[in-house]
């Protein structure tokens, strides 16, 4: 009789829990300390969305993925770049080259400006590994847009799109993961019949990393 008393008092003082505190509260174990990466701004809307639990920013950091959070330091603009790591037991040898071990993954890239989603893409590639080596490679097609490469060193990210005159441009980031710095840039080709010169903007900044 004891035991069945203590069982139903358990059960109504679940029930009787708040609703606010069953609620799932903000992630703020995602925010950033915006003083150590030189771009207040932008590390300020990043950390608004994460407090907000923006679900689309919280869903690039949580799981099984590898994330930078890179900050622009010249606007309110921040990047993305996830990584999904190779699952050890998911190698399998290539019929072309039994020597050489490959999976398929993904990189997404996804920029927000002025608080708000400006972009989203994904460049879909495969890992791959020396039988004999343990260093692990991510790399799109040849030609591929979007396109990705992911290394011990280094996490990149391209891809082609017009911008508001028509003009074809490249977006380019890259990572050094050791450091947490990034380069972004963008290019447009010089275009000599309609006396275009070729465009070049270069931005550099911190990450933060979060896996």
């Amino acid at each position: 009789m004891f035991a069945l008393f203590l069982l139903a008092s358990f059960i109504f003082a679940q029930q009787a829990t708040p609703p606010s505190l069953q609620k799932e509260q903000p992630k703020t174990q995602f925010k950033v300390e915006c003083s150590g990466v030189e771009a207040t701004t932008s590390c300020q809307s990043y950390n608004e969305l994460v407090e907000s639990n923006d679900k689309d920013v919280i869903g690039s950091l949580g799981g099984l993925y590898d994330t930078y959070v890179c900050f622009s330091t010249d606007e309110d603009a921040f990047s993305m770049v996830s990584v999904s790591p190779p699952w050890e037991p998911g190698y399998r040898k290539t019929i072309k080259n039994p020597r050489i071990l490959e999976q398929d993954g993904q990189v997404t890239l996804s920029r927000y400006k002025s608080g708000q989603t400006d972009e989203f893409k994904v460049a879909e590639g495969k890992w791959r590994r020396g039988v004999t080596l343990q260093s692990d490679i991510f790399h799109t097609d040849n030609g591929a847009d979007p396109g990705a490469f992911v290394d011990d060193y280094t996490a990149s990210f391209q891809y082609s799109y017009q911008n508001t005159q028509g003009r074809k441009l490249t977006y380019g980031i890259s990572i050094r993961r050791s450091t947490k710095r990034f380069t972004e840039t963008w290019d447009a080709p010089a275009i000599p019949e309609k006396k275009q010169d070729s465009i070049r903007i270069v931005s550099t900044g911190h990450c933060a990393e979060f896996k």
